[in-house]
């Protein structure tokens, strides 16, 4: 539900002028389905230095746009980039090897497919840029509901997974587990992936959870993936530990129903959170003090064994968004 854009410099310096302004404001950042590649490392100063000859109000805009878009902007640090060439033509070499959802440009000469031209940008124009906020609704599978936050998953740096139901020892939570792990590492590519992580509460014993965990879940995690999992308890009078989401470094989504899988027939919505809920949300888990208590007093890692898709080069640091 949130995707890959990459967006030239040079069209994002002409959306100074007031109605582009107006249309691109709430496009893009924090709360929508679009996020920007920072492509390559030094895009925010092109995007500055393309805009440096526009009239003083419009400079200012373009610095907001930018300083909104940048706030869960994807990383690409990885990537190479010509300086020699044109920001399109290094997009369109970054396309074939590690693709963005969609790439928007002033012109698109070679006729790509995956280029759509700024000035031809309206609703309804292409149903990668008519992003829906809700999916609903989604079967109860882990096929279905990892495919859902799936464009998410993989470009993302830091997941957490909450449900204060998840139990090791259900295959229910186990089989979709297994899907977004596998979503988190499809397609990477090279994109830095640092912590990902499972929230539940304390319904069965700390010795309990922990063995189950280390027993069960290994061969359901990719091989040399380190997930770790946190506990919560509600404070007395505080927050009810209730719903179920996956909070990122680039937004989050809720799922209505939650993180485990249903019987055939059952679905469960879908739904991106906004920008204020999102940050309201990641407060609540992340904030100092987080509205819930601790378990236990520290996380505890289980690093994967699954044949097939593994972390590979990707390394997994031990640390939060």
């Amino acid at each position: 539900m949130i995707y890959d854009y990459g967006l030239e410099p040079e069209l994002v310096a002409s959306w100074g002028e007031v109605h582009a302004y107006r249309f691109f404001f709430d496009k893009f950042g924090l709360g929508t389905p679009r996020a920007v590649s920072r492509y390559p490392e030094d895009w925010k100063a092109r995007v500055v230095a393309a805009a440096s000859s526009a009239r003083e109000v419009e400079r200012t805009r373009v610095d907001e746009l930018v300083q909104m878009i940048s706030e869960n902007a994807i990383n690409r640090e990885t990537s190479p980039y010509d300086a020699a060439s044109a920001w399109l033509e290094n997009a369109e070499q970054e396309h074939v090897d590690r693709p963005f959802d969609m790439i928007l440009a002033s012109s698109n000469p070679r006729s790509h497919a995956d280029i759509l031209v700024g000035s031809a940008i309206f609703p309804g124009c292409d149903p990668r840029w008519d992003l829906k906020s809700s999916l609903s609704p989604v079967a109860r599978s882990p096929a279905d509901m990892s495919a859902a936050v799936a464009p998410m998953l993989k470009n993302c740096t830091v997941a957490h997974l909450i449900d204060p139901n998840f139990g090791p020892e259900n295959p229910r939570h186990r089989r979709p587990a297994e899907a977004f792990f596998a979503a988190v590492l499809a397609n990477r590519r090279g994109r830095l992936l640092t912590h990902i992580e499972i929230h539940t509460s304390d319904k069965s014993t700390p010795d309990f959870f922990r063995k189950t965990c280390q027993e069960q879940l290994p061969r359901v995690i990719p091989g040399g993936l380190k997930v770790m999992f946190r506990r919560w308890r509600q404070k007395d009078g505080g927050e009810i530990f209730h719903d179920r989401f996956i909070l990122t470094d680039l937004g989050g989504v809720e799922f209505s129903v939650g993180l485990d899988e249903g019987r055939e027939g059952q679905h469960t919505g879908v739904r991106l959170l906004g920008r204020e809920e999102y940050l309201f949300w990641w407060r609540q888990y992340f904030g100092e003090p987080p509205a819930f208590d601790p378990a236990e007093p520290d996380p505890f890692p289980v690093t994967g064994t699954r044949r097939g898709r593994s972390v590979g080069s990707q390394g997994m640091a031990g640390t939060s968004r």
